[in-house]
């Protein structure tokens, strides 16, 4: 992955489907630029990385879409693997943010079977 154009918020990781989430931002890097990051996936997880196009997405009024929308939208598709769960964010913070998007939105779904 490439560094340029990452912002400060670069990174978010969300591992949603645990008992409860553990959730990472790593600033001012992007993966595979030193971020010390490192995941432990059993059966059953799902992983998230997204830039912060996605989770800065706003609504008219401003309102960022955020991890927590990010999250929330993955745990609705769990079931529609890992593709399924992209799209579902992909089409929530489209309709979210009306397709304005003023940042580069990317996006990486790994689930465990």
């Amino acid at each position: 992955m490439s560094s340029r154009g990452c912002p400060d918020k670069s990174l978010f990781v969300s591992q949603c489907f645990r008992k409860r989430d553990r959730r990472r931002s790593a600033r001012g890097e992007s993966a595979g630029a030193g971020t010390g990051l490192r995941a432990s996936l059993q059966s059953g997880d799902c992983l998230l990385l997204t830039t912060d196009g996605v989770t800065e997405a706003a609504d008219e009024t401003d309102d960022e879409f955020g991890a927590d929308r990010v999250t929330a939208s993955a745990r609705i598709a769990r079931g529609q693997g890992a593709h399924g769960i992209r799209t579902r964010i992909l089409e929530d913070v489209t309709q979210f943010c009306k397709g304005n998007f003023h940042d580069d939105a990317s996006l990486m779904v790994v689930t465990v079977d």
